[in-house]
């Protein structure tokens, strides 16, 4: 009453949230006007307006604006504002964590199986992922296709840790989406407030910087440490350089022998790609692989590869050579039914039989889209072409379903082949996975073979094949002859040199 007094009695679309008789939330709007007569107040005249569900829109609209439509989750410009106020507001000796997360392995599965199974697997993450970060008083966001948010007030770096691990674990469970049991993965990057940064910006890049180091190491997260900025810079280089890579012929494959057990034979070669960068030198896959899987790029590189794989094999017949190259290639691959005809119409241009081409395919690329990838597989197996799995006991394929598919060779990851004679499991896996393999009618070959030892353990177990830094690191096209005729004349001479 006192304020309608102070505006000499007018109130004009004042709202007022009430609750009906129901029990339900409305909202009124109402506007007054007091006749004065004779210095007197004797009428009030008012106009009442429900506005219910103008003010349930508006709300809606503000909801829509600030939260991601298919997950339900804060979008990134919320996320980016709550980050801002907590970094404009917070008390002196609060400590904050901003975490990115980063899906791994949801690429492969939105390409092969669909947008419509990859919102699913988003929406099933979210829920999942809600549940582990609102039970700890966190805010969760999606602030990209496949990469989240996390903003948590913490006592520290152990508790943004066991936060941080519970979610990850999280995710590692699998997801079961229309009669398909689909298995993901995250990398997690953190940035602690006011340790890495005091600004909403330093502490979202701090996280991102985080983030690519837990990738590319191959681990759940990683805080960061101001010396991970150099991958940063170096990461935006080779980014803006990746298109030039492969028109400017800048990519090169070298060639890793792989022998036979026991005798000791050369048998084939395994392509592995390098960049040939002109400021940062010969790069390894393993730095540039990743970000050429975040750009279109990526199909070209699988097709250069292929092309220059084949070239070479038709390089070696005219001297004589009847070795196999084993070439990796992807699930976008396996899942693309003009795959088998493309491989074909590369062989009858060089003129080089399909016998001479493996293929290898890891066991996550084949669960990602089953039957279609076996109907390609089946395709290429009737052209004649080699095929493998790769890093064979990483993922989680059936018997049932390797049954089904025309595989001749097991390639054994090298995180079993490296610690066998140490580990009692790592021995009763590559053991296991032998016999598997030769009850399914298929060879065996094991990776990452780093000295002598390991030759005669495998070849005891039943081991075909191996290859790895103590046979012969990968080396360049024009220095293979001279280890070929090395090889011939003295098997496991010094290779150092190469």
């Amino acid at each position: 009453s006192q304020g309608f007094v102070a505006s000499s009695y007018q109130v004009s679309d004042y709202v007022a949230e009430l609750v009906d008789s129901a029990g339900a939330r409305r909202w009124i709007s109402f506007s007054s006007s007091g006749v004065i007569e004779g210095e007197r107040l004797t009428t009030i005249i008012s106009v009442i307006t429900d506005i219910s569900e103008r003010m349930r829109y508006t709300q809606q609209l503000e909801h829509q604006a600030s939260h991601d439509e298919l997950t339900g989750l804060p979008n990134r410009s919320h996320f980016v504002q709550r980050v801002t106020d907590v970094a404009e507001n917070a008390a002196a000796g609060e400590q904050w964590a901003v975490c990115l997360l980063d899906l791994d392995g949801f690429k492969e599965i939105n390409d092969t199986l669909g947008h419509e199974m990859g919102d699913h697997l988003l929406k099933g993450l979210a829920t999942r992922l809600g549940e582990v970060v609102g039970s700890q008083g966190g805010l969760l966001a999606r602030v990209g296709g496949d990469e989240f948010a996390l903003l948590y007030r913490s006592a520290g770096e152990r508790a943004v840790c066991e936060l941080v691990e519970a979610v990850t674990a999280s995710i590692q469970i699998p997801f079961a989406v229309h009669d398909l049991e689909l298995r993901i993965g995250g990398s997690v990057g953190i940035a602690l407030f006011p340790r890495d940064g005091a600004t909403t910006s330093a502490l979202m890049r701090c996280a991102d910087i985080a983030m690519y180091k837990a990738k590319t190491a191959g681990v759940d997260y990683q805080l960061y440490a101001s010396e991970q900025d150099v991958y940063s810079i170096r990461r935006l280089s080779l980014m803006m350089d990746i298109r030039q890579a492969i028109e400017g012929d800048q990519l090169l494959l070298h060639y890793q022998p792989v022998i036979d057990f026991p005798g000791q034979r050369l048998v084939s070669f395994e392509a592995l790609l390098r960049w040939q960068h002109p400021r940062h030198g010969l790069l390894p896959p393993g730095e540039f692989i990743p970000l050429i899987e975040l750009t279109d790029m990526i199909e070209s590189m699988t097709w250069w590869v292929l092309e220059a794989a084949i070239r070479q094999l038709q390089a070696w017949q005219a001297r004589g050579w009847d070795y196999r190259v084993a070439v990796n290639i992807s699930a976008r691959n396996v899942a693309d039914d003009r795959f088998a005809a493309r491989v074909a119409g590369l062989l009858a241009r060089y003129g080089v039989p399909a016998r001479q081409l493996e293929l290898e395919i890891t066991e996550s690329a084949l669960m990602a889209d089953p039957d279609k990838a076996r109907h390609v597989l089946q395709q290429l197996d009737s052209m004649g072409v080699w095929l493998s799995i790769d890093d064979y006991g990483t993922g989680y394929s059936s018997l049932a379903y390797l049954k089904s598919l025309p595989i001749d060779t097991l390639k054994i990851d090298r995180s079993f082949i490296s610690n066998m004679l140490q580990t009692e499991q790592d021995r009763i896996i590559v053991n296991s996975t032998i016999q598997l393999a030769h009850n399914l009618g298929m060879s065996v070959t094991a990776e990452g073979i780093e000295y002598a030892e390991l030759i005669d353990a495998l070849a005891d177990l039943g081991c075909d094949k191996g290859q790895g830094y103590y046979i012969c690191r990968p080396v360049s096209p024009s220095e293979l002859p001279a280890w070929v005729e090395l090889h011939r004349r003295h098997r496991y001479a010094d290779t150092e040199q190469f």
